[in-house]
């Protein structure tokens, strides 16, 4: 039935109902323990979002799809690969998106499991510290968003904080193109405020090296 679904869905120009349809198949698959057939199901789902040209849906898929792969050492590469994709897409359309930072904790579990297979050494000590980074950012962007949110508008110390490590999180994330804003913000408020604290050295700080990655 959820196969016909897809046919007369996609017959029809129907890009929610095909991704619908498609996440039901790999999800039945999954609660009847046939992993396999879940991957399956999510690769289809992947190449038919490619082909309609729908982002969010297509963004969705490859986050599942690694999700997926990521506890088969074999498929590992593939799943960061699949992640980083999904993460591109996702803070190209909404970097306030909770895909987004769901993502880094997905790929915080896999370079944990990609530095479980490796001796000790500069390469396994490198994916551990960047497993810890994407594990901070995947629990605290979050809070950020949602203290930031609920503000008021206007210059405030506060409004400072939380857009100075708001910036700071999207460097961390190797995205500085999209940590320059809120790093401008903040130190245009810091400004406002009229006050040359520790934090206003931080900001110009951290725009600078926003700026130097790009």
């Amino acid at each position: 039935h959820y196969n016909e679904a897809v046919r007369i869905n996609e017959a029809r120009g129907d890009v929610g109902g095909v991704e619908q349809s498609w996440k039901q198949l790999a999800l039945l698959s999954m609660q009847a323990g046939n992993l396999e057939a879940s991957e399956g199901w999510t690769r289809k789902a992947v190449d038919a979002m490619r082909r309609i040209g729908d982002g969010r849906g297509l963004a969705r898929q490859l986050a599942q799809l690694g999700d997926l792969l990521k506890g088969n050492p074999a498929h590992l590469p593939e799943a960061r690969r699949l992640v980083e994709e999904s993460l591109a897409i996702t803070l190209s359309i909404d970097p306030s998106n909770a895909l987004a930072w769901k993502s880094y904790g997905t790929l915080a579990t896999i370079d944990e499991n990609m530095a479980a297979g490796l001796e000790d050494g500069p390469s396994k000590a490198e994916l551990q510290a960047r497993a810890g980074d994407y594990r901070q950012l995947a629990q605290f962007v979050p809070q950020f968003l949602r203290t930031l949110a609920q503000m008021a508008e206007g210059p405030s110390y506060g409004r400072a904080v939380i857009l100075g490590r708001l910036g700071r999180c999207f460097l961390v994330g190797g995205h500085p193109e999209l940590g320059v804003a809120p790093l401008r913000q903040a130190v245009g408020l810091a400004g406002q405020l009229g006050r040359a604290t520790a934090l206003t050295r931080a900001l110009h700080v951290e725009l600078g090296d926003a700026l130097f990655q790009l």
